[in-house]
C-alpha cells in the first residue's frame, strides 16, 4: 500500500487513491508479470512479497512453485544478509526495481520525503536505493526532481495499519462530530 501526505493529511482520491503499487515500470527481468489487478508490470509484482519471491526463482533459477509460503516470507530477511553472489544480485535487482518506482512517485509528486515500510524496507536498501537514484536521475537528467527527496525506512515495520487505523480512527471521529452538529446532539 501507499499513501500521500500533504500538509499533515492524507490525501484522498476515489478508491483507493495513491496506489503507486500499481504504476508500471520496467523490471530488470525481460519478462511481463501479470498483477491481480488485471494489469502487467505494476511495481507490486516486482517489489511485493511475491514479485519478490518471482525475482527470487529468477535469481537462483528454481520454480515458484518449489516455494514453500513460510519460506517465501523469510526472503527479505535473508536477502539482507549480504555476501553470497545470489543473494547479492537479489538485492541489486529489487533495490533497481524499487527504484524505478520511486521515479515514478518524483517524477508526478516531487515529494520532500518517501517512507518505506513493510517486511522488505532496511538500511541498506534504502541506501542503495539513494545511490541508485542519484545515479539514475543524472543520467536522465531528472537531478532537480530527485534533489533533496529524503528515502527513509519507517520506524515501525508495522507503519502502514498504524496509519491506516488511526485514518479509520480520525474519520469515525469527523463523522460522530459532524452527526453531533446535524442532528444537535451535544455532550
Amino acid at each position: 500500500g501507499s499513501g500521500v501526505i500533504l500538509n499533515g493529511r492524507l490525501q484522498r482520491g476515489r478508491g483507493m487513491a495513491s496506489e503507486w503499487g500499481h504504476t508500471t515500470i520496467s523490471g530488470s527481468y525481460d519478462e511481463n508479470r501479470k498483477c491481480s489487478c488485471g494489469r502487467f508490470n505494476c511495481l507490486e509484482i516486482f517489489c511485493g512479497t511475491e514479485g519478490l519471491a518471482q525475482t527470487y526463482c529468477n535469481v537462483f533459477g528454481v520454480r515458484r512453485e518449489d516455494l514453500s509460503s513460510e519460506f517465501i516470507q523469510e526472503i527479505s530477511k535473508k536477502m539482507r544478509k549480504r555476501g553470497d553472489v545470489y543473494w547479492d544480485v537479489l538485492f541489486e535487482t529489487y533495490c533497481h526495481d524499487l527504484t524505478e518506482g520511486i521515479l515514478n512517485i518524483v517524477n508526478v509528486h516531487q515529494p520532500d520525503c518517501i517512507v518505506l515500510g513493510g517486511g522488505n524496507a532496511c538500511d541498506p536498501m534504502t541506501e542503495k536505493v539513494k545511490k541508485l537514484l542519484q545515479d539514475d536521475t543524472k543520467e536522465n537528467k531528472l537531478e532537480i526532481m530527485a534533489h533533496g527527496v529524503d528515502i527513509r525506512v519507517a520506524a515501525n515495520l508495522q507503519s502502514g495499519l498504524i496509519g491506516a487505523a488511526k485514518y479509520a480512527i480520525d474519520s469515525y471521529d469527523a463523522e460522530i462530530a459532524k452527526n453531533r452538529i446535524e442532528y444537535g446532539v451535544y455532550s
